[in-house]
């Protein structure tokens, strides 16, 4: 019978790291293990002797025992996370540390249940996945707010969210990043709500003094969101989107890689959604007036790897804005 205190120490592990020891064959075989491995199986240890590791490690999708036995035998050490399956049909989850004795040409495998562990991160990712939710409706109460002062911001945040979340995936913005991106793109007006509503729908060409009422946005913005706690540099994005690629935007001249990537996502998603909508002084241009801009000012106002995403999706896929959710009721 193996002694687990002994084994723990020659192999560096202090043997309240590890709970259970198996020893086994590189073919799977079973050769020995301790009497607790015994009584969390539920295999008398004769009955052990006699079984394969594949008949008490529950085998995933694609898992392959040869290439595991293969690694640990290359690396010397190796640790990964497995379940192993009770004589009862019960899956518990284990950690294993697995060392190669390459005198004896065998395994062992020390082990440590960590069921607690796996149910503490499940209770963690459904909390996370909470709060996530609550900062998703926090966006959502926060973009309404701006919607009922002027009814054409809601279906321009649409637009923007979705255009801006596509030209991040074409540039390989992982997950969790494009949702924050996503978000950002919805609140990127919030700070209008300060606007006087007349200047928003004010049917011409505004001008400089109400230019200059306008763009006090991105500031405004930056102001109600600094305070909450995204996980997300939210309220920077918000404060970075009118920014220019050559530093000849506002609010602060920021230039190339000194604004965020999120913010030049969402300058170039905000710029092709304005065109091609409809505004209260014009009509909405076409497609190929946006990409004719594009061109024309990539390296300029837009960051040109943002612009070249953009201009796959509008010519290669022939990207097409989502439909504009219903209008609150008044």
């Amino acid at each position: 019978m193996i002694d687990l205190e002994e084994l723990a120490l020659n192999h560096g592990l202090v043997s309240t790291q590890v709970e259970f020891t198996l020893k086994f064959a590189l073919d799977g075989s079973i050769l020995d293990a301790n009497q607790a491995y015994a009584r969390r199986s539920g295999y008398p240890l004769r009955e052990l002797s006699q079984m394969n590791l594949a008949d008490l490690k529950l085998l995933e999708p694609g898992d392959d025992v040869r290439a595991l036995f293969t690694r640990i035998r290359a690396a010397g050490r190796t640790t990964y996370e497995t379940r192993h399956r009770t004589r009862a049909g019960q899956i518990w989850p284990a950690e294993v540390t697995a060392v190669y004795d390459d005198a004896g040409d065998y395994v062992l495998a020390f082990l440590r249940d960590i069921t607690e562990r796996k149910e503490a991160e499940r209770h963690l990712a459904e909390k996370s996945a909470d709060l996530r939710q609550a900062l998703e409706q926090t966006i959502d109460a926060l973009a309404s707010a701006l919607v009922y002062r002027d009814l054409s911001s809601g279906g321009h945040a649409h637009r923007v969210r979705d255009l801006a979340g596509r030209i991040g995936e074409r540039m390989g913005l992982r997950p969790d990043r494009l949702e924050g991106l996503r978000l950002a793109a919805t609140v990127h007006n919030i700070g209008q709500i300060q606007t006087p509503a007349e200047i928003l729908n004010r049917p011409r060409v505004l001008g400089r003094e109400e230019m200059d009422l306008i763009r006090l946005h991105p500031a405004a913005g930056h102001a109600i969101l600094r305070d909450i706690r995204f996980p997300w540099p939210i309220a920077d994005i918000t404060l970075q989107h009118h920014e220019n690629f050559d530093g000849s935007g506002y609010p602060a001249g920021l230039s190339g890689d000194a604004i965020l990537l999120d913010a030049r996502i969402i300058r170039v998603a905000d710029s092709v959604a304005a065109m091609m909508a409809h505004r209260p002084f014009r009509r909405a241009h076409d497609r190929d007036y946006a990409i004719a801009e594009l061109r024309r000012h990539a390296g300029d106002w837009y960051d040109p790897l943002v612009v070249v995403a953009c201009l796959n999706l509008l010519i290669e896929e022939r990207y097409e804005f989502p439909p504009i959710p219903k209008r609150p009721a008044s």
